[in-house]
């Protein structure tokens, strides 16, 4: 009888220590899926901020492909500027010295027509 007790209590104090293990292991599996549950929430917004850096990356790139596009066509273009600059100039000087001599031609047209007058 003393064996039966001693049995009896021992499977009692088993079965306490397999409730307590049961008990255990649901928190450990709440928890988990509480955890689980927090990281896909967290895991959406950092999917879409990684796509956002993604786009601004690739516009990165092309922006800096462009920007390098822009100044070697700059760059390329400046000996033709230069050239059609001294262009000008020489036809500023040309278009200045044709009204200096337009302006002494009517000088001289008005003067002969003084001394026609006069005669």
């Amino acid at each position: 009888m003393i064996r039966k007790a001693e049995s009896q209590v021992e499977v009692e104090r088993l079965g306490a220590q397999l409730h307590d293990e049961a008990f255990h292991s649901s928190l450990r599996m709440a928890d988990s899926n509480f955890l689980h549950t927090q990281l896909k929430e967290k895991d959406a917004p950092l999917k879409d901020i990684s796509q956002i850096l993604e786009a601004v990356e690739k516009r990165q790139v092309k922006l800096e492909t462009e920007n390098y596009r822009l100044k070697l066509q700059w760059y390329n273009g400046m000996p033709e500027l230069r050239n059609k600059e001294s262009e000008t100039i020489i036809l500023e000087k040309l278009i200045k010295k044709r009204d200096d001599q337009i302006k002494e031609f009517k000088a001289q047209l008005e003067g002969n027509e003084d001394e026609s007058e006069g005669e």
